[in-house]
């Protein structure tokens, strides 16, 4: 398991900034680039065999985490997990931020990022959608994205959602891998304040947990975005603290469980025999 992170993305001058905005997309070029260097990270660590998690300052890492991981694992499918639906154009956006553009610039339908797309709609779900703009719900509809509201978004309903999900993914019987693509927002902010763009009646924490549980296992990397403390009071902040620690405890735990019986089962390992897996220190987040 490794922390993928790009502390070099936000180094660069504010007239570097402003120069690199395009219109109707804010920081473009800062974006492009960062997303280039994280790509090349996220496939290096695939590669090697790890589970990279990708913890970084807003959604618009995806674009990078995801092309890497399509470099990888070509046909994994994408379960994303948002208050929002990130798939804003210039044309569609109010406020021209990248982070409300990656899902449509890994599709391919962002003028002047001229790579091809990486993502198909067809591997793409979403969880815990509440704001979007009436372009972003017609992408969905003329493509049968499916997405979960947050209101249908229950730890209770999660074997339900787990038989959905893979006949949406796998009519065939052909099993992928997951990304999780996690953006904290996707949870109440009753739950978690310390966040760019909180949205209420969002999904839970114990949801999370049980989401966790039920897909990772499966999954072979995911994205933690979103998370900026300095956004609330001290005391709010401690606690995210703790919440944010408990998340990344709770993947770790789920991933290398996964991860030792797998050696049990490839290599025959005597009961109670661990892993002896790869770890890198975390960095800091965006």
């Amino acid at each position: 398991m490794v922390a993928v992170s790009n502390p070099k993305c936000n180094t660069s001058s504010d007239k570097d900034i402003i120069q690199g905005h395009k219109p109707g997309r804010k920081n473009f070029d800062n974006v492009l680039n960062s997303s280039l260097r994280l790509e090349r990270s996220t496939e290096r660590a695939l590669r090697h065999g790890l589970f990279p998690i990708v913890f970084g300052g807003d959604h618009s890492q995806a674009i990078g985490s995801i092309s890497g991981l399509k470099k990888v694992h070509p046909e994994a499918r994408v379960m994303w997990i948002d208050a929002h639906i990130d798939a804003n154009t210039p044309s569609s956006s109010p406020s021209s931020n990248m982070h409300g553009m990656p899902v449509a610039t890994l599709a391919g339908m962002m003028p002047g990022y001229n790579r091809k797309s990486v993502l198909s709609l067809k591997h793409l779900i979403y969880f815990g959608i509440r704001s979007y703009e009436p372009e972003e719900l017609r992408l969905l509809q003329k493509h049968r994205i499916p997405w979960y509201d947050s209101r249908v978004c229950l730890a209770e309903r999660l074997p339900e959602i787990k038989k959905e999900v893979d006949k949406h993914f796998f009519p065939d019987g052909q099993r992928h891998p997951y990304w999780i693509s996690f953006d904290i927002d996707g949870v109440d902010q009753s739950e978690f304040a310390s966040t760019g763009t909180p949205e209420a009646q969002g999904i839970s924490l114990d949801f999370m947990m049980k989401f966790f549980d039920t897909f990772l296992p499966e999954a072979v990397g995911m994205d933690f975005t979103e998370v900026n403390f300095l956004r609330s009071e001290e005391d709010q902040a401690e606690l995210d603290m703790l919440t944010v620690r408990l998340i990344i405890e709770k993947v770790v735990n789920t991933v290398q469980r996964k991860q030792r019986q797998d050696d049990k089962t490839d290599h025959q390992t005597p009961s109670g025999s661990t892993s002896s897996g790869h770890h890198q220190n975390a960095k800091h987040p965006k």
